[in-house]
């Protein structure tokens, strides 16, 4: 038999256990419950958390290049200003030619903290792949070109086709940011930027007028050709970017400017300068640098400071040329002078000796008499 003192115990025990075990099966089902539905948003979840209607001045976008930094710049916050914090940020500086660019350490960070990545609509060639990849971010992109919106690849150097640009960027913020507030905001923010762009077009243009630019030859890189034509000036041909030009190109580029009296060779600084410089120095021409992206030379933060940087140095080469021509004709009328004396004192200096000659003789037959 068994002690009614243990019986006790067995059923202290057994009465506890009813209570407590109920207690610790519930918490282990929540906990489990929890554990499951955090596990399922950590796989659900994409790496890039993009809210239904984002704030666009709070996400981080960054564009590619310096152009698209300063479009968009313009197109989000109204202004393009580093010092407030209103502007997107370019992984490449202005100098930089985007074919050759190499990522840095700084770049992958850089990505990893953006929601959104502008491109020039050929995300799936060049650098930028690999940097998406290197810093977790494939889905953090949209082209501004090929992908989705329509594929526009024209130099944006001429006004009209930065303005088609802003046009193409605004339709991709609309479609990425769909509240009334942010879409109501872009439109105006397009609109101011490209009534200032087209004001500022129309007082170059009249300044190149003024300079007397219409008409000028000039020897363009290609990246400039556009450009050149669009600010009046001849374009008697284009050349590629330095490291394609063998030396039988530069001779012969060199040979067209003589021939056709260029003024100018412009070379585009992101594609090299030293092949501009050799063909200006082979035919006589004034060589000038041009820049397609903004930040790439002092005082040039946007569009609108680059190509009026652009006809400024263009203004200058010319005047530098006709200085130059004028240099030119002072001293080829001066060597002319210089050699019309110089036989003039030889006609003299032939009289003169022949006077002596003659003279010496007289004397030596008067002497002999």
């Amino acid at each position: 038999m068994v002690p009614k003192k243990r019986i006790g115990i067995f059923l202290s025990f057994f009465l506890c256990m009813m209570f407590i075990m109920p207690t610790f099966l519930g918490m282990a089902m929540v906990l489990t419950t929890q554990y499951s539905a955090m596990d399922k948003v950590d796989q659900d979840s994409p790496r890039i958390e993009i809210r239904a209607d984002p704030d666009p001045t709070t996400n981080v976008t960054v564009a590619t290049s310096t152009i698209l930094a300063d479009f968009l710049s313009h197109l989000i916050y109204g202004v393009k200003d580093v010092a407030s914090g209103q502007y997107i940020e370019s992984i490449m500086p202005g100098g930089t030619c985007p074919a050759h660019y190499d990522i840095t350490p700084s770049d992958i960070t850089l990505i990893s903290q953006a929601d959104i990545v502008a491109c020039h609509g050929y995300p799936e060639m060049g650098w930028l792949p690999s940097l998406l990849s290197a810093a977790g971010r494939d889905e953090a992109k949209f082209a501004m070109g090929s992908n989705d919106i329509e594929n526009y690849t024209a130099a944006w150097g001429v006004p009209d086709n930065a303005i088609k640009y802003l046009e193409i960027l605004t339709k991709k913020l609309n479609a990425t940011y769909t509240t009334a507030e942010n879409i109501s905001t872009f439109e105006p923010n397009r609109v101011r930027y490209v009534q200032n762009i087209q004001g500022n077009a129309t007082e170059l243009l009249a300044l190149a007028s003024s300079n007397s630019l219409t008409g000028v030859p000039v020897l363009a890189m290609k990246w400039q050709e556009d450009f050149c034509e669009w600010l009046g000036l001849n374009v008697v041909a284009t050349f590629d970017s330095d490291e394609t030009l063998s030396t039988q190109d530069i001779i012969q580029l060199a040979m067209t400017g003589i021939t056709s009296g260029v003024h100018l060779i412009i070379s585009n600084l992101q594609s090299g300068t030293e092949a501009g410089a050799e063909i200006a120095k082979q035919c006589g021409a004034i060589h000038v640098i041009l820049s397609n992206f903004p930040d790439a030379v002092p005082n040039t933060p946007t569009y609108i400071d680059t190509i009026t940087y652009n006809v400024e140095q263009i203004i200058r080469g010319n005047d530098l040329y006709a200085l130059q021509q004028g240099l030119v004709g002072y001293f080829s009328n001066l060597l002319t002078i210089n050699q019309v004396l110089f036989y003039v004192f030889l006609g003299i200096s032939i009289v003169a000796l022949a006077a002596v000659g003659l003279e010496t003789v007289m004397i030596y037959r008067m002497r002999k008499a």
